[in-house]
């Protein structure tokens, strides 16, 4: 068991002209939180330790880092959660309802709900929070997820209302971002001198930001306190730091990407459990070749995917099979294709015959056309390479030549978009809401590859347009079987994470929402 520090917070109370009144802030912008002035002394079983990265700033809507979101995900509270299964959990908003087919939500927020100086929480702290997202000047995680935004309006203090300038009826599962408290400055102003004041299971104790950020948990919780009572997030310079950490046990738990999880010391006193993920690997197709327009090919390559096991070879508990873009975890996927004849004899049939030279051809309109094809991979990605060259030798087995072609982000990026190569093999980001327009739909943003079908776009515009989740979740269903049958590209996998963690101090963990894996850890028990 990890000894207990005895933690004094020496406050320097800093004055700051200016000409701006805000009773819900300190006039100098400060680190510390609401609980300044605490001086903990954690008993045994009561403290655990994690990591985030170099200190960039405070506010949950801009740190470039996923391991400092997940902290901050402890102090500030979104309006609901994402769970692991992609059901709704309200938090900040107690209630919501869908209207207007799709394109108005109305949130009820929580009466019970408090920022960590006490001040009430209402509809003003979400509508200043989406401004600030919406407004800010760069990139930002959560601007994308916003941008459909018409506008949006306060009704009451605890009534909010979104109208959208399309129907997305699935825009509530966007709504997992943390709520930062009304204030009169911008958070462009405030990037490294942010007031750390939140609604979260924990508030901030104490930030040294050469070392660490702690925590204590939050008496005053609309969900009753945490059993584990104090964090401590050491700050380290990057996430390779942190594997030497977790091995030299000054580490108690971590969440580790899927590409990084074989790094973490898995020993006797490690656990780890499963997080779902959104990241979604696939070979795009070119529909300039004329042989990949056969949809029966297509088809016989995603088959040749999974009968090789693409993902229990190469990345086992670390991704899981995809049949398409719709995330599995969301709704049941369908069924992998169990069909028993073999892809050599199907080639055949298609009229592809084994050559000489070990290449599959066929006689079309009256000339030789091989199954020669090429695949662009980004070298920036190591694990990607790793999956093309085993795609590569796997479509050899079947009499199909595939030739990579390795280049640089930035060369592979703007190829992509060329059309230059018959397959790209990609990942992106499937949002929660499963609005699949961008990548499937006719003038989608990454269709570079040109698919084009009205019975897709209609499955995806009746599901941004329903209002119940049932009816939903069924359309989702309709929209994986109709992607089967017209394969746009080929699905590969989704990725998943691990949660590592000590279980000579912790008995056992469970995993939280998508947007915080650490959502659960009120139910967290030391040893």
């Amino acid at each position: 068991m990890r000894k207990s520090f005895i933690y004094i917070l020496i406050i320097a109370l800093l004055i700051v002209a200016s000409c701006f009144v805000n009773n819900n802030a300190k006039q100098d912008g400060s680190f510390d939180s609401a609980t300044t002035n605490v001086v903990y002394n954690p008993s045994s079983g009561e403290s655990l330790s994690m990591y985030a990265i170099r200190y960039d700033t405070l506010n949950p809507l801009i740190t470039a880092y996923s391991v400092n979101r997940d902290m901050l995900s402890l102090v500030f509270d979104p309006l609901i959660s994402v769970t692991q299964n992609y059901s709704i959990e309200n938090k900040l908003a107690e209630n919501f309802i869908v209207s207007n087919g799709g394109k108005t939500i109305t949130l009820y927020l929580r009466k019970n709900a408090f920022w960590h100086d006490g001040t009430v929480f209402t509809a003003k702290d979400v509508d200043y929070t989406i401004n600030q997202i919406l407004n800010y000047p760069e990139d930002c995680i959560y601007k994308k997820n916003l941008q459909d935004i018409e506008y949006a309006s306060i009704i009451n203090d605890t009534t909010y209302e979104i109208n959208l300038s399309t129907p997305n009826a699935g825009f509530v599962y966007l709504l997992d971002f943390p709520i930062i408290q009304f204030s009169y400055y911008d958070i462009i102003d405030t990037k490294d001198n942010f007031y750390v004041n939140g609604t979260g299971m924990y508030r901030v104790s104490d930030v040294d930001k050469f070392a660490s950020v702690s925590l204590e948990a939050n008496g005053q919780y609309w969900r009753g306190s945490a059993n584990i009572k104090h964090m401590n997030f050491r700050l380290l310079p990057d996430e390779e730091a942190s594997y030497n950490g977790f091995a030299l046990n000054s580490i108690d738990t971590a969440v580790v990407g899927s590409e990084n999880a074989s790094k973490y010391n898995v020993g006797e006193n490690v656990g780890y459990k499963m997080a779902n993920g959104n990241r979604y690997t696939y070979l795009a197709v070119n529909y300039t070749n004329t042989l990949l327009k056969d949809v029966r090919l297509r088809q016989l390559i995603k088959r040749m995917a999974v009968e090789n096991r693409v993902i229990t070879e190469l990345i086992p508990e670390l991704a899981v099979p995809a049949n398409s873009p719709v995330n599995p975890f969301a709704v049941q996927a369908l069924p992998f294709d169990t069909t028993e004849t073999d892809i050599k004899e199907e080639l055949d049939a298609l009229g592809f015959k084994q050559g000489d030279n070990g290449v599959r051809s066929a006689e079309i309109d009256g000339t030789n056309a091989p199954l020669e094809f090429t695949l662009l991979i980004n070298q920036d990605n190591p694990s990607k390479i790793i999956i093309g060259d085993y795609i590569v030798s796997t479509m050899a087995g079947y009499g199909i030549s595939v030739i990579p072609v390795v280049k640089t982000e930035e060369e592979y990026r703007k190829a992509a978009f060329e059309n230059i190569y018959d397959f790209v093999l990609c990942e992106t980001k499937i949002s929660p809401d499963n609005n699949l327009e961008f990548l499937i739909g006719t003038d989608g943003e990454l269709n570079f590859y040109g698919y084009s079908n009205i019975s897709t776009d209609n499955i995806i515009a009746q599901v941004a347009a329903s209002e119940n989740i049932d009816i939903r979740n069924a359309l989702l269903g309709d929209l994986q079987r109709d992607f089967y049958n017209n394969m746009p590209h080929i699905p590969l996998y989704f990725s998943t994470s691990k949660i590592f963690y000590n279980t000579d101090l912790l008995s056992d963990i469970s995993v939280g929402a998508l947007n915080c894996v650490y959502s659960n850890i009120n139910t967290w028990s030391l040893k």
